[in-house]
């Protein structure tokens, strides 16, 4: 008789979860259920066996860690024995080949990827609806059940980072959309939440101002004013203090419509170009630059996009680079870097990179092209 695979899917945007044939199945240990996540943050790439010993025991791996990774391999072999998910031994280590159905990290970011051609097609509502529905597979915060250690937090601040992006990327769909009422009640919520988060004051400002609550729409700036005082010493990012002076000269380039979105919400920056004000890291202040292919350099500010779409910050034209490939996030002070789903995959230190906290002097390898992302130190 022929033996039926079961139906295996699997969930990371929240508590680790399997479940083979509608059935949840129960990992075992810690160091179990880390090597999942290993493999499912990186479906379909192959993980190497040092990443993998890395991300188990960090920099102190036990004698014998090359044959304790192979037994916790072999046990989940036998977990997904009975489903349709290979878990393959591909040099130099490992691969786990998944389905965005499978997965909701994948089908997270098919619907992401599904809301940027809608966008680009001039399609906001049906972008904004797309970006919904990659929200609704979160239940809840990312990985909490893997424990601790340099992946397990970088995995949670990679997922939590996709998530508020997204949700960033909806409610500007929603001022575009004029939904002024549910934007400003969410900004509102996350500010409280996530009170150093610059961009969220900003959008919460021209929502309030675009619901003819301009007198509110200032009071968040000094409110967000106050808390980056406070907490870090530092004056609100240079967007944010053009926005406050819109508002009181009551800026026509604020007033609705979507031929202004993109000149109130983000500036664009491009190889080559004039771009926006530098950037103010925490707690001193920095001016963190992209130099690509030692022939450009480009200022980064609090998002910066890098792709062969015209309308990516950073353009490179190489038929390698994916139309949205990478971006670079300013994230508590500190810039992250982003693989946005890339055919080709993002590489730094020539290793495949899902996302990465950036230092100076760091190398970005996107398709032929190398970006070296560089801190300059400015007199406070």
């Amino acid at each position: 008789m022929e033996h039926t695979l079961r139906t295996v899917s699997f969930g990371v945007l929240g508590p680790l979860v399997v479940d083979v044939g509608d059935h949840p199945v129960r990992l075992g240990g810690l160091k179990l259920r880390r090597v999942l996540a290993m493999l499912l943050i990186n479906a379909g790439r192959t993980v190497s066996v040092d990443r993998l010993i890395e991300g188990l025991w960090d920099d102190q791996p036990p004698d014998g860690a090359v044959n304790t990774l192979q037994v916790h391999v072999s046990h989940l072999r036998r977990v997904l024995a009975d489903g349709e998910v290979p878990l393959v031994t591909q040099p130099p280590g490992y691969q786990l080949r998944v389905r965005p159905e499978q997965l909701d990290l994948l089908r997270f970011e098919q619907l992401a990827g599904l809301a940027r051609e809608r966008a680009d097609a001039d399609l906001p509502a049906a972008a904004a609806e797309a970006l919904s529905e990659a929200l609704s597979l979160w239940r809840g915060p990312a990985l909490e059940d893997i424990g601790s250690g340099l992946f397990a937090d970088n995995a949670r601040t990679f997922l939590h980072e996709r998530r508020w992006g997204v949700t960033e990327d909806l409610l500007r769909l929603r001022l575009r959309l004029g939904q002024y009422p549910v934007v400003v009640e969410e900004c509102t919520a996350m500010v409280a939440e996530h009170p150093l988060r610059e961009s969220w004051w900003e959008l919460l400002m021209v929502a309030l101002y675009r619901a003819g609550r301009p007198a509110e729409a200032l009071a968040g700036y000094q409110r967000c004013r106050r808390v980056l005082l406070e907490e870090l010493g530092v004056e609100p990012m240079p967007q944010l203090q053009r926005l406050e002076r819109q508002i009181l000269n009551h800026d026509r380039r604020l007033d609705p419509g979507p031929a202004t979105a993109s000149v109130v919400l983000r500036r664009p920056v491009g190889v080559g170009r004039e771009a926006g004000a530098t950037t103010q890291l925490r707690a001193q202040r920095l001016d963190s630059v992209l130099e690509v292919d030692e022939l450009s350099t480009v200022p980064l500010g609090t998002r910066t996009v890098i792709g062969r779409n015209d309308e990516c910050d950073v353009v490179l034209t190489s038929p390698e680079v994916s139309r949205r490939h990478a971006e670079i996030r300013l994230v508590s002070g500190r810039h992250l870097l982003l693989d946005l789903s890339s055919a080709n995959g993002t590489w730094l230190a020539g290793e495949p990179v899902l996302q990465r906290l950036l230092d100076d002097g760091d190398v970005v390898s996107v398709g032929q092209h190398q970006l070296r992302y560089r801190i300059r130190r400015v007199p406070s």
